[in-house]
């Protein structure tokens, strides 16, 4: 399989699972998922169709960092330099 037809298979399940969409987008979906098997991808303007649909609903990104699922690195000393920072500039009383 190549990749278009990998992330086509995909997206197209993510969208049939997704319960917000109306009627006729899940039935043209299913038809282009039933239709993979024919087709090597989907054409272009279906992709192009299918992932402004895809986009309504699942989030280009994940923030998994502030989301926290990303564990903390060890916590680490505050280096010396930075421990005793001058309350004026030098030069000033």
């Amino acid at each position: 399989m190549t990749d278009d037809r990998e992330s086509d298979l995909v997206m197209l399940q993510e969208l049939l699972d997704e319960e917000q969409i109306t009627d006729r987008e899940r039935e043209a979906f299913r038809s282009m998922l039933d239709n993979l098997d024919k087709w090597h991808a989907l054409t272009d303007a279906q992709r192009r169709w299918a992932r402004m649909v895809h986009d309504r609903f699942r989030p280009a990104y994940q923030n998994l960092v502030s989301e926290g699922k990303v564990p903390r690195g060890r916590e680490v000393p505050e280096p010396k330099a930075l421990q005793h920072k001058p309350r004026k500039p030098p030069g000033r009383e």
